[in-house]
């Protein structure tokens, strides 16, 4: 048995919980079935004293939480992060000068302005809600490879409602990968077929931030415990943020070609009441916000594809798969990319 054949036996991602199962023994079981295919194995014990720790140190995190001790859960799983190897690997890096996207729903075609389509602002922090890597009242920057990664995560609004504008980062972003694209699209098989040790050791805690919610209406989702107890932990180490494909893509049901992820950037200054983060200020230059609904009208229909893209076919349509280039998304990126990006001012208090 090889890595892939572990890979190909346990349950894919995004994990789907049925309603009226509870999480903490779904998620459990995941994590147990995931930890006796690996024991199958006949080598490699660092991998699997590796997993079973980051495996038990979940586990604890979520039974403390559910006790109502969230300082508890978070040092439980601050302590298990700090004893598991998780370094920077080749894809966790986000070269400068790459282009990344934002959206905002918006019913206007009037474009909003570049401020405004940066993170909610430290002066209307309490509009910050719960969400899968978003701690209630802390401003985070949310950004996408590509258009298309933010509109299934913001589930699928009409073209007519989207704003989009273009973010290019002036240095290197450091990021906590926790994209699934590799288990699917074997970009990281190596000679022998099977996929690499740290993809291995790090599933269990892609798995705990990778459960679907079954109900979006309801006040307590636990599939956020994990997800959200990262943030801090991720401010007080060595990375920018958390790297992470949408739980709204199912990559073994699609039939995409490319990479599809999000970005969250946690704020950096935590004593502003005003205006943006000036760290993430600094390292963006963002283009002017272009409404979908206008391109219909200006744009531009010729075949030129200005820059490189990381996702080169996307299937909306079961078994019609297009070039992404070809699509309403490719085509506003295109538009985008020939817009120029400037920095936003830092507000005054």
């Amino acid at each position: 048995m090889t890595y892939r054949d572990i890979i190909d036996n346990v349950p894919s991602f995004p994990i789907v919980r049925k309603k009226g199962t509870d999480f903490r023994i779904c998620l459990f079981k995941v994590l147990d079935f995931y930890e006796k295919k690996l024991n199958e194995l006949d080598n490699n014990i660092e991998i699997k004293n590796e997993v079973r720790k980051l495996s038990a140190g979940i586990k604890k995190t979520i039974n403390a939480y559910y006790e109502g001790n969230q300082c508890k859960a978070y040092k439980i799983l601050s302590s298990t992060l700090n004893e598991t190897d998780l370094g920077l690997n080749e894809d966790a890096v986000i070269p400068d000068n790459s282009n990344l996207y934002r959206i905002r729903i918006k019913d206007s075609n009037y474009p909003v302005s570049r401020d405004e389509i940066f993170h909610i602002p430290f002066n209307l922090r309490e509009l910050v809600a719960t969400q899968r890597y978003s701690v209630p009242g802390l401003p985070s920057l949310y950004i996408a490879n590509s258009i298309y990664v933010a509109w299934e995560e913001l589930g699928r609004p009409s073209g007519n409602l989207i704003q989009a504008a273009r973010f290019r980062n002036n240095r290197d972003l450091f990021l906590l990968d926790l994209t699934s694209d590799g288990y699917y699209r074997k970009r990281n098989l190596i000679s022998d077929g099977s996929i690499s040790e740290f993809n291995m050791k790090i599933w269990p805690l892609i798995a705990a931030c990778s459960v679907k919610v079954p109900n979006r209406d309801v006040a307590f989702k636990p599939e956020y415990i994990i997800p959200q107890l990262l943030l801090p932990w991720v401010i007080k180490n060595e990375f920018d943020g958390i790297k992470y494909s949408s739980t709204h893509i199912n990559q073994s049901k699609n039939n995409h070609i490319g990479k599809l992820y999000n970005i969250v950037l946690p704020v950096r200054t935590f004593k502003q009441n005003y205006g943006y983060c000036k760290e993430l200020l600094d390292i963006f230059e963002v283009s002017n916000v272009m409404p979908m609904q206008l391109n219909q009208f200006s744009i531009d229909n010729s075949n030129e594809v200005v820059g490189h893209s990381e996702l080169n076919e996307i299937e909306l349509i079961k078994g019609k798969r297009v070039r992404y280039s070809e699509t309403m998304f490719g085509k506003v990126e295109n538009q985008l990319k020939s817009l120029p990006v400037k920095k936003i001012p830092a507000a005054k208090n």
